[in-house]
């Protein structure tokens, strides 16, 4: 994984489907490192993580400590609780409390994380599904979702949900395994280590 909190000042670029050009910034100090996502049509979200060494080398903002992350969207604190980050697949969520809202960025496949009204996954309010891989950041809002052949429209993506989703995949990455699947690789990097 890239680890942009190792990466030196650098700015990336996503395009957003519905809200635009949006531009993530990692910029570094001695005594901090910062990530900020801002366009035209979001408000900014800005994510600081302190101390200058990253305590995590497998996460890009460096760490999921939460005493260690700020989080400001337009200058307004708001409160982050990322999870461990460990065996399980609910262990590698974000959960963000803020100007009036409750978002969850949880792990939907090996590869992308979703973005959620409220602190719990229940199906019906899935906001949409975000993407990390080399330096590329995708974004899809959902429009409608299908189980059990059931059709149910979703929760609209707002403009602060745009800022933190992608801020959350920037910062902390995106997917995670089954617990199956890393027992499997634990055990198979355990007798045949790099």
């Amino acid at each position: 994984m890239d680890n942009g909190s190792d990466a030196g000042d650098h700015d990336q670029s996503v395009v957003d489907p519905v809200f635009g050009d949006i531009t993530l910034t990692w910029r570094h100090t001695d005594d901090d490192v910062t990530l900020t996502a801002s366009g035209d049509h979001v408000p900014i979200a800005r994510l600081v993580r302190s101390g200058a060494q990253p305590s995590r080398t497998d996460v890009p903002i460096g760490t999921r400590d939460p005493e260690r992350l700020r989080l400001f969207v337009d200058d307004v604190e708001c409160d982050i609780v990322p999870s461990p980050g460990q065996l399980s697949r609910r262990s590698y969520g974000v959960r963000v409390e803020g100007l009036g809202n409750t978002r969850l960025f949880t792990p939907s496949s090996s590869t992308g994380h979703r973005l959620v009204s409220g602190s719990k996954y229940g199906g019906r309010n899935e906001i949409g599904v975000f993407t990390s891989t080399d330096n590329h950041i995708g974004v899809e809002w959902s429009d409608e979702l299908r189980m059990a052949g059931l059709v149910s429209t979703v929760v609209e993506p707002a403009p602060f949900d745009s800022a933190l989703g992608i801020l959350l995949a920037g910062a902390f990455g995106t997917g995670a395994r089954f617990f199956v699947g890393n027992v499997v690789v634990g055990v198979v990097q355990s007798i045949f280590p790099q």
